[in-house]
């Protein structure tokens, strides 16, 4: 799954929830994801900086499931991120992520991705915010 997947640095923001962290170095210590939850504008948010859409076949079980746990969360009362990202932040990770591999995805209101507000891979579809 990591493959071809960069893990974010979440340094700077330390009010951004993880889902799925990297271990660092001992001597950078940088707080590492690849996967986050955030409040964005009058959303929410799930981002992820692999590529989980496009390894979905036979050979990637563990992706599928991966997948599917995600999207259950968002659709659960659990889905409450705390933190807050702005617009100009969540930009700035789709740029750092690798060619093809950024994925917010958006839940808004009370809870996740319904069809039509699924948005995903964010460099063919753009970031929609209900600011």
């Amino acid at each position: 799954m990591t493959k071809h997947s960069k893990a974010l640095d979440l340094s700077t923001y330390p009010q951004i929830g993880t889902i799925i962290e990297a271990v660092d170095n001992f001597l950078k210590n940088r707080r590492l994801s690849y996967i986050f939850e955030a409040k964005c504008g009058k959303g929410k948010l799930v981002f992820s900086s692999m590529d989980l859409l496009g390894e979905q076949d036979a050979r990637n079980p563990e992706v599928r499931q991966l997948l599917s746990s995600v999207l259950s969360y968002m659709n659960s009362p659990a889905f409450n991120p705390e933190g807050q990202l702005e617009a100009d932040d969540l930009q700035s990770f789709i740029r750092k992520a690798p060619a093809g591999g950024a994925f917010p995805w958006f839940g808004f209101g009370g809870g996740a991705p319904r069809p039509g507000a699924f948005q995903g891979p964010a460099s063919s579809a753009g970031i929609q915010s209900n600011q």
